[in-house]
């Protein structure tokens, strides 16, 4: 028996479980509630209709995307692309692993994001290595989207870094330098040294 609703999809139940049809890019799309009430499935049906309507269906092959397909989406890109980096990227996944391996990949979100990054942190990683370690993890999150393995790129924490050097061509070591050049290059390397 099939409750339809025009434009809207539809419930239908097979045996006492309900499942939902629904169309997303001109495809149908089937889905068991795994439930014998008929109010979880019209819920169900609200909820992927709006999630097709914005452009986020979480359907059952992004729930079932892990961590370890990203990682695999992001080899393949490295390799496609001939990138040379490949070996320091991976070792980057082993690190993010540790932290979301168990996780779904449409659960890595800011607040996990953030966790990782504190956690990071306070194991006295360097900013810049947290901060690529996040660019990574970025750079796989925009592949699964490609892929459609996930319907959006979360927002990720913003690590600052601040290592630029100071101080490390003092007044009178330029002095000494200068003392030591041809006259005629002695105003242009004060030059250069004034305007960095």
């Amino acid at each position: 028996m099939k409750d339809k609703t025009r434009g809207m999809g539809s419930i239908f139940q097979r045996g006492e479980i309900w499942y939902v049809q629904f169309y997303d890019d001109g495809r149908a799309r089937q889905e068991s509630t795994k439930s014998t009430a008929r109010t979880d499935a019209v819920k169900l049906l609200k909820r992927r209709l709006g999630e097709v309507a914005h452009g986020r269906l979480v359907g059952p092959d992004m729930k079932r995307t892990r961590f370890k397909d990203l990682v695999e989406l992001l080899r393949a890109d490295y390799i496609r692309q001939g990138r040379r980096s490949l070996p320091r990227a991976l070792q980057c996944c082993a690190r993010l692993e540790k932290h979301f391996d168990r996780m779904r990949a449409v659960a890595i979100d800011y607040a996990s994001a953030s966790a990782y990054v504190a956690k990071r942190l306070e194991q006295k990683a360097a900013h810049a290595t947290v901060r690529y370690e996040l660019a990574t993890l970025g750079r796989m999150l925009k592949l699964a989207v490609a892929a459609k393995l996930l319907p959006i790129r979360p927002q990720l924490p913003v690590v600052k870094v601040d290592n630029a050097r100071q101080g490390f061509f003092e007044a009178e070591d330029l002095e000494r330098v200068v003392a030591e050049l041809p006259e005629h290059v002695a105003p242009l390397v004060r030059f250069l040294a004034l305007t960095g």
